[in-house]
């Protein structure tokens, strides 16, 4: 049984937030799994609000709403300027780890809302003047209900702010110049299609440059970062919405983590798309090598198989996609097909 929130306590967030002057929401993975995202939106619209997510957290607001700022927050990047700007911001459903705030380099006002349905979270990482615990939908709901159209907000409407923010912190986003293989997928996956993301380096640019529209249609490691992940994870996905497009995305390395879960989705006959970003190396961290190992490499360079031959060893399609044009179009055919279908991307080194 979910708890009810504290009616008092929502009263105090939402009387904070209707006299703030620039409030911030920020989503993360708990207001993906508690099916809050309508209650964030509609939170986001009546404060005039920019919602930033977590990676766990896209989908909470749909990427292409003028008041999102996706998953795009960076230590001292324009998005944090912005987010220090805050004089309210309500986390809802987020740990706020490790990961999500770069080693807690996070800066967060004193006038901090935070939803969580765990109490043991509540005071970790950072310390709400305002905790609301209980679940984040319900929370949520309640919060906007409260806020109605009869009450009176302090705060200026920030979309045209936040318009011109997101295009900025895409363009200096992490790899931003790989953004056309981005853009492909995202091109080539439905509106509500699935996007299995492995530990790997197109991935990492994914999370933030990878636009997503709904709530469970990104998925990602998130903490414990394990390879291997994105097959299995598209398979299960499969499974569950067997009439959704979905696509796994994975490095050459990572895929031979799991790649004997390919047989599974031969003999289910799934028409699964396995797109692998290919440059013979475990990229992540060759590149941390040369970042903090002074360029002393080791282990990182791979003897990869020829996927295609091994697709043809499955009996199943197995193409190379030489650009993110022909990513697209391959990803396209996959879908029209009842076995997964192995995209080798030949990509350049990353390092």
């Amino acid at each position: 049984l979910l708890p009810e929130p504290d009616d008092e306590k929502v009263e105090q967030a939402a009387a904070l937030l209707a006299g703030a002057r620039r409030p911030l929401i920020y989503a993360g993975g708990g207001a993906v799994s508690s099916g809050a995202a309508p209650f964030v939106l509609k939170l986001a619209e009546r404060l005039k609000a920019p919602v930033l997510t977590s990676i766990m957290g896209k989908g909470a607001i749909p990427e292409d709403h003028p008041l999102s700022l996706g998953a795009l927050w960076s230590a001292g990047n324009a998005v944090d300027a912005y987010l220090q700007q805050a004089d309210v911001v309500v986390v809802i459903g987020s740990k706020l780890g490790a990961q999500a705030t770069q080693m807690f380099q996070m800066v967060l006002p004193e006038n901090l809302i935070r939803i969580d349905i765990d109490p043991r979270e509540m005071h970790l990482n950072a310390q709400p003047s305002t905790p609301l615990l209980g679940d984040a939908a319900l929370v949520s709901e309640r919060l906007v209900a409260v806020l109605s159209d009869a009450v009176e907000l302090a705060g200026v409407d920030q979309t045209s702010e936040v318009v011109a923010l997101r295009k900025s912190a895409e363009e200096a986003a992490w790899f931003a110049e790989r953004r056309d293989y981005i853009d492909a997928l995202r091109r080539a996956i439905p509106r509500d299609g699935i996007l299995s993301a492995d530990m790997t380096m197109m991935s990492y640019v994914a999370c933030g440059l990878y636009p997503v529209f709904e709530p469970r249609t990104f998925f990602f490691p998130s903490g414990f970062g394990t390879l291997g992940f994105a097959v299995p994870a598209a398979i299960g996905a499969k499974v569950g919405r067997p009439d959704a497009g979905v696509v796994a995305v994975v490095g050459d390395g990572g895929f031979q983590y799991t790649m004997g879960d390919l047989g599974c989705a031969v003999q289910e006959r799934m028409g699964l798309p396995i797109v692998i970003f290919n440059d013979s190396t475990y990229s992540a961290v060759k590149h941390a090598q040369k970042e903090e190992r002074g360029g002393r490499y080791l282990a990182v360079d791979l003897v990869n198989p020829d996927y295609v031959k091994l697709a043809d060893a499955y009996g199943i399609p197995g193409v190379r996609a030489n650009s993110p044009e022909e990513l697209e179009r391959e990803i396209a055919l996959a879908f029209e097909r009842d076995l997964p279908t192995i995209i080798d991307v030949p990509i350049a080194p990353w390092v």
